[in-house]
């Protein structure tokens, strides 16, 4: 369990950190509402951490100079000022000071607490900073090795969160099953990005070789099929990422709590949803939502329909 601390616990804290999560990433959002309080705080704080960290990353995937417009009247950032800002941030709120944003304050407890560093985001924003300004990328392992450059330290802060035994998580076999599982979750959200970059700024996320093996092309891609090329790539995409949560799903033996394990188990089952639903052309809805969570889980409707406004 999450150490119970006065500032996770803050009621205007921890809603402000919920309502970040409802707008922004709706998938965590229907997550932490199945954890306990303690950990629900812990990991929305978090996230929201996360959250603004990628901002920063993402404020501009060009490295040097920048031909777009809006980065050019603000003054585009280099990698450097980027990962400067972001560990600004993280040292910032490491140190307990007050931001002017609730959702963020009270951080410095959560890692106290957790076992984990601000550092392991820091690490993990400043990898995504530099996926984002990938332009093109041969193969698979060629990306892969980008992304562990973000699941790696993601999976220490993961670790931390779900209160894994340490002794457990540090062998060399369950650390590899949880990085394995961040990495998933990691292409996922390359893959939600990856059709606005190659039609913003003809940046192509994904490996070449998954093109070849759809029997794709670039100029497909942008063709008058290329809803249904899309649609054919994502597919391709789903089936890699479901095979590294399902088998990183290991590293859950470390994982004493049961409502940890589930959490861990719906986020993994929300991420191969979104990947469907990007294929499909399809939003995700609370509903789709409630019917992946794993076995029956009635009081789900009650839960959903109570926080979400329009439910």
């Amino acid at each position: 369990m999450i150490e119970d601390q006065s500032t996770l616990l803050d009621k205007s804290s921890g809603r402000a950190s919920l309502k970040s999560l409802r707008t922004r990433l709706p998938d965590a959002y229907f997550v932490v509402r199945f954890m306990s309080g303690r950990e629900r705080w812990a990991v929305s704080k978090t996230a929201s951490v996360w959250l603004q960290l990628v901002e920063v990353a993402e404020s501009c995937g060009e490295e040097g100079a920048c031909e777009n417009t809006s980065c050019a009247e603000r003054g585009c950032e280099s990698r450097d000022e980027r990962a400067g800002v972001i560990r600004s941030i993280t040292d910032y709120l490491g140190r307990g000071e007050v931001t002017g944003k609730p959702e963020l304050d009270g951080f410095e407890a959560v890692v106290g607490s957790a076992g984990f560093s601000g550092g392991d985001l820091a690490d993990a924003a400043c990898a995504w900073s530099r996926v984002m300004e990938i332009r093109r990328v041969a193969t698979w392992k060629g990306l892969r090795e980008s992304l562990m450059g973000v699941a790696q330290p993601l999976a220490r802060a993961v670790g931390g969160l779900t209160r894994a035994d340490k002794r457990q998580i540090d062998h060399p076999t369950t650390r590899s099953q949880l990085e394995s599982w961040c990495l998933g979750l990691v292409l996922v959200a390359v893959c939600v990005r990856a059709r606005g970059m190659w039609e913003g700024k003809g940046a192509l996320l994904l490996p070449l070789d998954d093109l070849v093996k759809c029997q794709l092309s670039e100029s497909r891609l942008s063709g008058e099929t290329r809803d249904e090329c899309w649609r054919e790539l994502m597919f391709d995409q789903r089936d890699r990422t479901e095979k590294l949560l399902r088998g990183g799903e290991r590293w859950l033996t470390a994982v004493p709590d049961a409502r940890s394990r589930r959490a861990v188990t719906l986020t993994g089952a929300l991420a191969l949803l979104r990947l469907s639903a990007l294929a499909q052309g399809e939003p995700v809805t609370w509903g789709r939502r409630i019917a992946a969570l794993p076995g029956a889980a009635i009081d789900a409707r009650r839960l959903v329909r109570s926080e979400v406004p329009g439910q």
